[in-house]
């Protein structure tokens, strides 16, 4: 019986799930750590950095997301971010805040771009627009909702 046969056979489903969550998390943690060094030698006073660049980087950012080809650096959002304090003149980040857990997570991110921000940068956030999905919620009846 080959291992996977007895992993499977042996444990349970929680089991393999908390396993395979935690073998992921090896994974993200070693691309984080190399973006880290990357960060480094990208950090110039007065830069523009772009959270989450996803599949859409900016030409002249530092395009920053986890799994996105076109980035310039790979790192875990839920961490620290590898900048000095101060930096950045601009924050960009579409998308992605509805991605991170709350509390912890979203106000640490929060905490963290507002850290690398010059005085006087701005963060500029995108979300999704809930509301619609909100009211129709509230308002199941109501056909100009659907």
């Amino acid at each position: 019986m080959g291992l996977k046969a007895w992993v499977s056979n042996r444990t349970t489903r929680g089991f393999r799930r908390a396993t395979r969550a935690l073998l992921d998390e090896f994974s993200l943690q070693r691309r984080h750590l190399s973006g880290r060094r990357r960060a480094a030698a990208l950090s110039t006073p007065g830069a523009k950095i772009q959270l989450g660049s996803g599949g859409n980087p900016k030409p002249g950012w530092i395009n920053v997301d986890l799994f996105a080809k076109g980035a310039d650096i790979a790192l875990d959002l839920r961490e620290e971010l590898p900048f000095p304090s101060n930096m950045a003149s601009l924050v960009y980040s579409e998308h992605l805040f509805e991605h991170l857990e709350y509390p912890h997570d979203a106000k640490r991110f929060i905490a963290e771009v507002y850290r690398v921000l010059q005085p006087g940068g701005i963060f500029c956030i995108v979300v999704p627009d809930a509301s619609k999905a909100l009211a129709a919620y509230a308002n199941p009846d109501d056909p100009e909702l659907e």
